[in-house]
């Protein structure tokens, strides 16, 4: 059985380079393929249910947090994903992935809100990532908030305050 490290870094290789290793690849070498790339969504899923655990039993957070982070992280990944920007959570190179992620966020139509809970989601997420080695940086440490519209105060007039 391979380390655990060397098995990520193929996983990423063949997830990077698919349809070039496809058409080196003969039938039984993509069995092998298709088993690691199998093994990566595993991978990913299981650190996905152990930053879930972290949220539970360290961070105490409430089950809607935790609802609500582990369902922004999966969103992320299958951004990821469906947009090929990186083979898994853990193989991001550049900030401008997290960027690019918030603006298509923006142009779908998502509150200010809904972003921001989405980037401190994200925030932990890679935090919890950086505390258990698996990656080197934190990208969205560096992504910004999105302002968020403020309401002015209501004020009550003289006659109200005179019938309080």
């Amino acid at each position: 059985m391979l380390p655990s490290g060397i098995t990520h870094k193929l996983i990423d290789f063949y997830s990077a380079n698919e349809e070039f290793i496809s058409s080196l690849l003969d039938d039984s070498e993509l069995l092998i393929y298709e088993y690691l790339l199998k093994k990566g969504e595993t991978a990913e899923k299981d650190l996905i249910k152990k930053f879930e655990d972290y949220l539970y039993v360290i961070k105490n957070y409430s089950k809607y947090t935790v609802t609500g982070y582990i369902k922004d992280v999966e969103d992320f990944a299958k951004y990821l994903r469906d947009n090929k920007l990186a083979p898994n959570l853990t193989t991001i190179k550049r900030s401008r992935t997290c960027s690019f992620y918030v603006s298509e966020l923006v142009n779908k139509g998502y509150v200010g809100k809904s972003i921001n809970r989405k980037i401190s989601s994200l925030r932990t997420f890679y935090n919890y990532l950086l505390k258990e080695g698996l990656v080197d940086i934190n990208y969205f440490k560096e992504v910004e908030n999105v302002k968020t519209p403020k309401k002015l105060p209501t004020f009550v007039d003289e006659v109200d305050m005179v019938s309080i």
